[in-house]
């Protein structure tokens, strides 16, 4: 199932990017590689992704960008 989010801010080395999914209040998060044209991604851009889960907990993956690139 996809989800919508806007890109709400990057860890301090661009590595992670935290996203806050509609009608959610916790912010989710991505590594930058689930990211397609991640280069260009910008705080406030809209974008889509699927949630997966890891050793860490649940995170966002597949994360495509909607506007803002």
């Amino acid at each position: 199932m996809r989800i919508r989010g806007q890109v709400s801010s990057f860890s301090r080395r661009g590595t992670y990017i935290f996203i806050r999914p509609e009608g959610r209040v916790a912010p989710t998060f991505c590594h930058r590689s689930d990211v397609h044209g991640a280069d260009r991604l910008r705080e406030g851009c809209s974008v889509e992704f699927e949630l997966g889960r890891d050793d860490f907990g649940t995170r966002a993956v597949r994360v495509v960008a909607l506007t803002g690139v």
